[in-house]
């Protein structure tokens, strides 16, 4: 993936990160899967895995869009300092 292609990306997820309906349709999510492991019966060891993986999930995807960010922030930084020490 070439710098241009980096920034690009990382602007896209950018994006969608701060973006407020995303941002509240993901901490519902993670509230729905929290609370189905605290009101889970006692013996509900399966339910439990599921929403532990669900969370999981969510937090690798977030994570993921947040390092696409971070990979362009740098790329930009990179850049920048190129052109300082060029002149």
């Amino acid at each position: 993936m070439d710098n241009k292609e980096k920034m690009n990306l990382g602007d896209k997820a950018y994006q969608v990160i701060s973006n407020e309906a995303f941002t509240q349709a993901f901490t519902e999510m993670q509230r729905r899967h929290i609370e189905d492991i605290v009101n889970s019966e006692p013996l509900d060891v399966e339910g439990r895995e599921k929403s532990a993986m669900m969370l999981k999930l969510l937090s690798e995807f977030h994570g993921l869009l947040t390092n696409y960010v971070k990979r362009s922030n740098n790329t930009v930084s990179k850049l920048n300092n190129r052109k300082l020490m060029k002149g």
